[in-house]
C-alpha cells in the first residue's frame, strides 16, 4: 500500500499546489486532515505527542530540484500529489536524492508523472530503510561503548568533566 492510495482518486489526479510556508501548521497539516498521521517511511506516529508533532515534515517524493531538472511542470511537482508526511529523520535520509535513471523530457503526461512518482517513492523507501538500519547499528554500537566510557568520567573543578585514563579510579 502506498500513501497515495488514501489521496483523492487513489492518488492519481493532480491535487492543488501546496499552501503556506509551514509543514506543521499549513501544508503538512492538510495531509494530517486527509488521513496521513504517520511517517510514510518508518511508521512513526507524528500526531500522538507534541514531541512527535515537532518531527513532522512534508517531503517531496520527487525532489523539487529533480522535478525542475527533469522538466516536470511546477504545478505537478509542487502539488499535494507529490508530497507525503515524513519524520525529520527519514526526510533527512533522502535529502539530495537524484533520479539518475530518468532523462529530462520536454513533455510529461500525468500517467508518466505518476509512474515516476511511484517508482521514486519505492526506491526512496528502500534507501531510507537501509540508512535507518545503518544508523541504528551505529547508535547501538555507540550506546554500549558509551555506557562503559561514561563510568570513567568524574566531576572536576567548577562544573567541568575530566577524563579518567584506563586504570585510574575516581578520588
Amino acid at each position: 500500500m502506498k500513501p497515495f492510495d488514501d489521496y483523492p482518486k487513489g492518488g492519481y489526479t493532480i491535487l492543488p499546489k501546496l499552501r503556506g510556508g509551514n509543514a506543521r501548521r499549513e501544508y503538512g497539516y492538510w495531509l494530517v486532515e486527509n488521513g496521513q498521521t504517520s511517517c510514510v517511511y518508518c511508521g512513526t506516529s507524528l500526531v500522538d505527542s507534541y514531541e512527535h508533532w515537532l518531527l513532522l515534515t512534508a517531503s517531496h517524493v520527487i525532489p523539487a530540484t529533480e522535478g525542475r531538472r527533469l522538466g516536470i511542470p511546477k504545478q505537478w511537482r509542487e502539488s499535494y500529489s507529490n508530497i507525503v508526511l515524513a519524520c525529520f529523520g527519514c526526510s533527512g535520509f533522502s535529502n539530495r536524492y537524484e533520479v539518475s535513471w530518468q532523462d529530462p523530457k520536454y513533455y510529461w503526461d500525468e500517467t508518466e508523472f505518476f509512474e515516476l512518482r511511484d517508482r521514486v517513492f519505492e526506491e526512496k523507501a528502500d534507501l531510507i530503510e537501509e540508512a535507518r538500519n545503518s544508523e541504528m547499528s551505529f547508535y547501538n554500537d555507540r550506546v554500549a561503548w558509551r555506557q562503559g566510557r561514561d563510568a570513567r568520567y568524574r566531576r572536576n573543578a567548577p562544573g567541568g568533566l575530566a577524563w579518567l585514563s584506563k586504570g585510574q579510579t575516581e578520588a
